[in-house]
């Protein structure tokens, strides 16, 4: 299964948690703002490419659970400058994780997101931890 912390959505996420619990000061608004549309690229991508229909319908599930919720939650907040300029360097330190972790952070950006997520090459972590529920279960 793909490592969670290679995904910026699970940074994201965490830094959501934190601003909504009031234990973090910057919004993230405009990252999810930003990876919402990202995420409509990619979707269209695994479209046009004929994804099966299992990989698309959990990358929605996921979509719907870790942007739209999140954007939901914070559509009445106002965003800042100081927001605008963490949000910068919070990419920038992900890049730079990236990149002393594999080496090359254009060529894990590139494997995660292009090849397994929009080609369809490897299950999408959902469907995988769907998966993994199930064979508990049964």
């Amino acid at each position: 299964m793909a490592r969670i912390d290679i995904f910026f959505t699970s940074w994201i996420i965490i830094w959501f948690i934190l601003y909504y619990i009031n234990i973090f000061p910057y919004n993230p608004k405009i990252v999810v703002i930003c990876a919402i549309i990202v995420c409509i690229i990619i979707l269209f991508s695994m479209i046009y490419n004929n994804v099966n229909k299992i990989y698309i319908g959990s990358f929605i599930i996921i979509f719907f659970l870790t942007k739209l919720v999140p954007y939901y939650c914070l559509k009445d907040t106002m965003c800042n400058e100081m927001d605008i300029y963490f949000s910068i360097l919070l990419f920038i330190i992900y890049l730079t994780y990236l990149k002393i972790l594999f080496g090359n952070a254009t060529e894990i950006i590139n494997k995660t997101y292009i090849k397994n997520i929009c080609y369809g090459e490897k299950a999408p972590v959902p469907v995988k931890l769907f998966y993994y529920i199930r064979d508990f279960f049964i």
